[in-house]
């Protein structure tokens, strides 16, 4: 299992200052790393990162893949795009994406849009 260097953590209320906003969302979300793979819910979703509600968590650090499969009116879009695990704990994950293309950011923009 590949693992992001360690960042520090901020305390709980530091945390809470998110730079996007989040909107609650729900959508069945595949993460991969290596030969390990956790399926799971988006529970909300921003333009920084997403909640995946998941019975086994990654551990935090962890690199991931996220595929996730997103509303676009009456058409569906992958979303698939490299992130990592911000925190984890009893019951999901909070994911910072890593390298989102203009194109993804475009996708979650509309997603939040339809959502908010």
């Amino acid at each position: 299992m590949r693992t992001r260097p360690l960042k520090p953590m901020t305390a709980p209320e530091q945390r809470e200052r998110r730079a996007h906003v989040r909107v609650p969302i729900r959508a069945a979300v595949t993460l991969v790393n290596g030969d390990q793979k956790v399926c799971g819910w988006v529970r909300n979703l921003s333009c920084g990162g997403m909640f995946v509600q998941a019975d086994v968590p990654f551990p935090t650090n962890a690199e991931v893949q996220v595929d996730v499969l997103l509303r676009e009116g009456y058409s569906v879009r992958r979303l698939r795009t490299p992130a990592w695990v911000a925190w984890s704990g009893d019951g999901g994950m909070g994911l910072q994406f890593d390298a989102l293309t203009p194109d993804d950011l475009d996708l979650i923009i509309r997603t939040l849009q339809r959502f908010s």
